[in-house]
């Protein structure tokens, strides 16, 4: 088949049997035979986001680089879009010029936040605070109502995605989880967990041995959720990698095994799912792919993700792919595996206020 790539792990088949997990950890490499709860990125209590560093005046981002997408996002930061600034840190090119800015929100903040901190700028300038949810769901289940609780109490929004994921459908409780216990209209699932703002990280320790691996698990633990997203696609299953990346950097109370941690959807502002302009120039010579190309630009983003899996590897079809058709700023190169193929979950119909359309 032209175009056809390797067969990639979907990461959906639960592992039954807890030996075979140790086995795995024990040879895979870069893991090691520590005990799960001898991590210490791994349970614990959550730090919610410090947003009480006030805003100074924005700096100018007319040097920061030449790079014409992120440049209109540093442009929009600088303005006062404030989504910009959050998303030109998560989506743009890492460790970069363009980073730095974003991650002082345009310069507003001085100094920036300190590494495992992130900049949260949206909302900072929207005043944002934690609040309670609305009223409790009933039920005759006391695991579901103790984790609705859980759900509804201030900082508890991480067990608003778990109520949801295991509240049968079309009930009370599966209506408090994806709401965000009524606190939101985005009904993404998973999205929760962000809506207070990304938490504090918990740095990499016991995490190490592969240089690549090194690189994102840092970048992961300075809140670029997408380089947690490309460590757990990049990781062997049952290594110490894998499990910080499951934790969104030590992000999450709950590691859940058999649910891929999509860590940049749970924490990020969905990106707009408007039509984009194709190529310039065609990015290959298979019409089967260059029609892909065309509806994903168009706004099908089925196609961006069919065409990320039929591409080969490290391939100006696979990036099209990769990128959602270009949706975000920028992405890592030369990945053997990708935290991609999510595009359909991660770009969102959005309304006026920015909102997820369900």
């Amino acid at each position: 088949m032209v175009g056809a790539r390797p067969s990639r792990d979907p990461r959906l088949v639960v592992l039954a049997i807890s030996v075979l997990l140790v086995l795995a950890a024990s040879c895979a490499s870069g893991g090691d035979d520590a005990a799960t709860g001898d991590l210490p990125f791994l349970g614990g209590t959550i730090r919610l986001p410090d947003l009480s560093q006030p805003f100074g005046a924005p700096a100018s981002s007319e040097s920061v680089g030449d790079d014409e997408a992120q440049d209109a996002l540093a442009l929009a930061c600088e303005d006062g879009d404030l989504r910009s600034c959050d998303d030109l840190f998560q989506r743009g090119a890492p460790a970069s010029p363009y980073a730095a800015y974003a991650f002082s929100c345009g310069g507003r903040l001085t100094p920036p936040p300190p590494t495992g901190v992130a900049a949260n700028c949206r909302l900072r300038g929207s005043g944002h605070l934690a609040s309670a949810g609305g009223t409790l769901p009933s039920g005759d289940s006391p695991t579901l109502d103790r984790i609705a609780q859980q759900c509804g109490r201030v900082g508890g929004v991480e067990a608003c995605d778990t109520l949801f994921r295991l509240a049968p459908q079309g009930t009370e409780y599966a209506s408090y989880g994806i709401t965000c216990g009524y606190r939101s209209a985005d009904t993404r699932p998973n999205a929760c967990a962000g809506f207070d703002g990304v938490p504090e990280g918990r740095p990499p320790e016991g995490v190490s041995g592969d240089p690549e691996l090194d690189v994102q698990a840092r970048e992961c633990f300075a809140s670029r959720l997408s380089s947690c997203d490309e460590l757990y696609a990049s990781s062997d299953r049952g290594t110490t990698y894998e499990l910080y990346a499951q934790s969104c950097g030590g992000r999450l109370a709950e590691v859940v095994e058999e649910v891929q941690p999509s860590c940049d959807l749970r924490f990020n502002d969905p990106v707009a799912s408007e039509p984009v302009a194709p190529p310039a120039e065609p990015l290959g010579d298979s019409d089967r792919l260059d029609a892909l190309v065309e509806r994903c630009a168009d706004g099908d983003l089925r196609a961006c993700d069919e065409l990320f899996y039929r591409s080969e590897l490290n391939t100006d079809y696979e990036n099209w792919g990769a990128t959602c058709g270009g949706r975000f700023a920028a992405r890592r190169a030369g990945l053997e595996f990708s935290a991609a193929g999510e595009c359909e979950a991660r770009v969102a119909v959005l309304d006026d206020e920015g909102q997820a359309i369900a």
